[in-house]
């Protein structure tokens, strides 16, 4: 189980009210002790160019202002936008990712002077794919066809998986190098067991140490 920021920054303060301030209600500890400000954005993954996120903002006093800060950059995707957030002070805010793929902090500070920090990785757009299956005997050909894909990245990785009995996973890298069209790009063909089509299909982008969210397939027997 995971247990949010404001939920955990809520069970700190209901503990050190019975310890500190016995007898005090929610609002009179709000008024006493020190108001925390924890900035908890919506995602912490997105993809590059991807519609905004909420920054979420719990504790502090409005209004606040936010910071935004590459941390890491793919270098090639280095001379893109790192993205947009409020300017001036707002009473909340957003996220919006540009084309720089990487590793974003963002600040948020309020009227008081009180800050905190969070991070957003911006990573490959999804990629997209097709499975043409056909069967000879005992086994079943599969070709991967990848549709064009942008921006340039290091090389796209495949993840099959047989969800039957054992499960057993196997993975194969595609070289994405001088990849633009479907004719330019690879279709590998991979011999698995064709007296079974539960397999899953997971493709996705790999640029630097950032990963893009996952293009999902299946094949099923009918």
């Amino acid at each position: 189980m995971t247990i949010s920021r404001p939920t955990l920054l809520a069970a700190l303060l209901a503990i050190a009210a019975s310890v500190f301030l016995p007898g005090c209600d929610d609002f009179a500890l709000a008024d006493k002790l020190y108001k925390i400000i924890v900035l908890d954005p919506a995602k912490d993954k997105v993809p590059i160019n991807d519609s905004a996120i909420e920054l979420r903002v719990t504790g502090g006093t409005a209004p606040y202002t936010f910071t935004l800060t590459a941390v890491d950059l793919y270098s090639g995707t280095s001379s893109e936008s790192i993205g947009a957030i409020p300017t001036g002070k707002v009473s909340s805010g957003t996220y919006t990712p540009g084309g720089a793929i990487g590793r974003m902090r963002i600040t948020v500070e309020d009227s008081d002077g009180k800050s905190d920090e969070a991070y957003v990785e911006v990573v490959p757009p999804t990629p997209s794919f097709t499975l043409s299956p056909t069967i000879a005997g005992s086994n079943m050909s599969v070709v991967i066809d990848v549709s064009p894909y942008s921006p340039s990245v290091d090389h796209l990785t495949l993840n099959y998986q047989d969800i039957t009995g054992s499960i057993t996973l196997v993975s194969d890298t595609i070289d994405m190098t001088g990849y633009s069209t479907p004719s330019d790009g690879p279709s590998p063909w991979l011999d698995i067991s064709a007296t079974n089509w539960s397999y899953v299909f997971r493709l996705y982008a790999v640029a630097g140490s950032y990963v893009s969210l996952p293009a999902v397939r299946g094949l099923y027997s009918p």
